[in-house]
């Protein structure tokens, strides 16, 4: 089994296509960070103030066609709140140092 391998000469049309394109302008994402960084010290606040709350729902017991739940209001715990008001300063602080 041989191969043919043939060079030819480059054309004025290919030379174009072998010299390097200039590189993508990034795009800042500077706004991204500052909405996400308001939008999780309002969360944030929210839970830490208590205003946020969810149902859990529990199936205690159930035989057949008959089942007994119990559905319990809790409220997400204060420090949950502080972590994401913590998290979303950060990112309004990287947010504007990136503008």
């Amino acid at each position: 089994m041989f191969f043919v391998v043939s060079f030819e000469p480059m054309s004025a049309a290919t030379l174009p296509l072998l010299q390097r394109s200039p590189p993508p302008t990034r795009k800042s994402h500077a706004p991204r960070l500052f909405l996400a960084g308001i939008l999780l010290v309002t969360l944030g606040t929210l839970a830490f103030t208590g205003a946020l709350d969810f149902t859990h729902d529990a199936k205690i017991v159930e035989i057949s066609d008959l089942s007994v739940s119990m559905k319990e209001q809790k409220t997400l715990l204060q420090w949950v709140g502080v972590v994401g008001i913590a998290i979303g300063l950060g990112l309004i602080g990287m947010g504007a140092l990136r503008k």
